[in-house]
């Protein structure tokens, strides 16, 4: 269509303006394409058109390359001037009718290339060439069949472009995938168009680039992840894994140097799955603050130590930052802000939802216990409470009206941590 010859145009136009910025450099250019002026490109393409019927062409193709300029040294822009061919038949497919056509159009054309870019992935990119061209045609139309009254195509003078997109296999051979038209003024015929896919063959002289700089980026000597993101991380993993073991966050039955390893299992009726997480009592210090040692294990383990006082906020954290791997101390703005409460649970506010002893096993060992049961329109909860474990919980059971389901047990008591 006669829009699509101007599309063509305007790609073309804007090309030679943008062109209008150039370098000049005695050193070799690190930026270009595969082609040089003086190169000669012939191109050879066919069409199968299945548009209301059914047709065949073939379009050759001749072009010279006369300059080359370099955008802001980011890309090659080629300029050539050539000719383009087609000779064709189409039948339509509601009619007998159908014409056959030969056309001629010479060309201003230009190409973008890409090579040399040097980034990670622009090995896949660099054989490309974005190539646009248009120019005056003629169309040699005859009409096959009895078209009566109907409006048969004719010849005549029109516009003609061709674009598409030309990918190197090798220095001088790409395969070619274009868009064309020809088409006639004056004339109700819509003209020739249609997509193809072709071969072109270079000849002469590729392009010499040089080496473009590389940039050495130093490793980094300073935390990749900011103390912030990492303190969120802490408080998300300590509650997911903690909360729900149920009321006991008083830490007094640890003694320094001892600690807990549990599984916490969950599953819903989309998705399941287990943590482990490891909870140790590395230094009680003479103000009475003490330091913790915390392992959550979900598919890759990764560790935290916790300054928290005697009124349960959290002073400081550390870890180990995996770009630079040094141990990283954050200090929170508001130490109070990552626990729910600032107490324990006393025994006398859970003894009401007390059942009785019982007796368990776990893979930690046999402990005989306490049941807790609590229940209300939410969840339905079960501890089994030891004072012969640190942290005191056992194992723990919940379970929500929609079936969800999540339960945690005693792995491992640690000690000389």
């Amino acid at each position: 269509m006669a829009r699509k010859a101007l599309v063509t145009l305007a790609v073309l136009l804007l090309l030679i303006v943008v062109a209008g910025t150039t370098t000049a450099d005695d050193q070799l250019p690190v930026v270009g394409s595969y082609y040089m002026p003086g190169n000669i490109a012939l191109s050879l393409s066919g069409q199968v058109t299945l548009h209301n019927g059914f047709g065949i062409r073939v379009l050759p193709g001749f072009e010279y390359m006369f300059t080359k300029v370099r955008p802001a040294d980011a890309f090659a822009l080629d300029f050539g001037a050539g000719v383009r061919g087609l000779a064709g038949f189409h039948r339509y497919s509601s009619f007998d009718l159908g014409y056959t056509i030969f056309a001629v159009a010479p060309m201003i054309t230009a190409h973008i290339g890409f090579r040399g870019l040097g980034f990670v992935g622009a090995e896949f990119l660099e054989p490309l060439d974005v190539f646009a061209g248009i120019g005056p045609g003629y169309s040699i139309v005859s009409p096959t069949g009895d078209w009566g009254g109907l409006a048969s195509p004719r010849s005549g003078l029109g516009i003609a472009s061709v674009s598409g997109f030309n990918y190197f296999v090798t220095d001088s051979i790409a395969v070619s995938l274009s868009a064309s038209y020809f088409g006639t003024f004056g004339s109700s015929y819509t003209g020739a168009w249609g997509t193809g896919i072709g071969v072109v063959f270079r000849l002469g002289p590729m392009e010499e680039l040089g080496v473009r700089e590389r940039v050495v980026v130093p490793r980094a000597t300073g935390p990749v992840f900011g103390g912030a993101i990492m303190y969120n991380m802490f408080v998300a993993l300590y509650w997911s894994t903690t909360w729900m073991s149920g009321f006991w966050y008083d830490d007094d039955t640890f003694a320094e140097g001892q600690g807990i390893r549990m599984v916490q299992r969950y599953r819903d009726r989309r998705d399941s799955g287990e943590i482990e997480h490891t909870r140790a009592l590395l230094r009680i210090n003479a103000d009475g603050t003490k330091w913790w040692r915390f392992v959550f294990d979900d598919e890759e383990p990764i560790a935290f130590e916790a300054l928290v006082d005697s009124e349960l906020r959290l002073l400081k954290i550390r870890y180990l930052d995996p770009g630079s791997d040094r141990v990283v101390e954050y200090t929170p703005d508001d130490p109070r802000v990552w626990r729910r409460t600032a107490e324990a649970t006393a025994g006398s506010e859970v003894e009401p939802v007390r059942v009785g002893a019982e007796r368990i096993t776990v893979a930690a060992g046999t402990f005989d216990t306490e049941r807790y049961h609590y229940r209300d329109d939410d969840i339905d909860f079960t501890w089994w409470i030891s004072d012969r474990v640190p942290g005191r919980i056992v194992r723990y059971k919940g379970q929500t009206p929609d079936a969800d389901e999540m339960t945690g047990e005693l792995l491992e008591i640690l000690s000389g941590v």
